[in-house]
């Protein structure tokens, strides 16, 4: 089966996930930032396989992950 990938933005948000899967008997778990990137990456190349046509190198693909987390968390690694 699929796996489900959630951001809460808040602690509150958190406590919701947890206390949903919880009460649903669901697999909860966190992720280091090392583990987010290689799965980022890995959806990229997903992506890149639908589109063989469009081409990104390694550094051009790792500048756009990481300038949507700073867009998205505020701050770099």
């Amino acid at each position: 089966m699929d796996a489900v990938v959630f951001y809460p933005e808040t602690e509150a948000d958190m406590n919701l996930i947890n206390n949903f899967a919880r009460q649903n008997n669901l697999l909860v778990f966190t992720i280091d930032e090392e583990s987010k990137k290689k799965l980022a990456a890995l959806e990229l190349s997903k992506l890149a396989a639908k589109n063989p046509k469009a081409y990104a190198n390694d550094d051009e693909i790792l500048s756009v992950v990481e300038e949507a987390r700073q867009e998205r968390y505020g701050k770099s690694n």
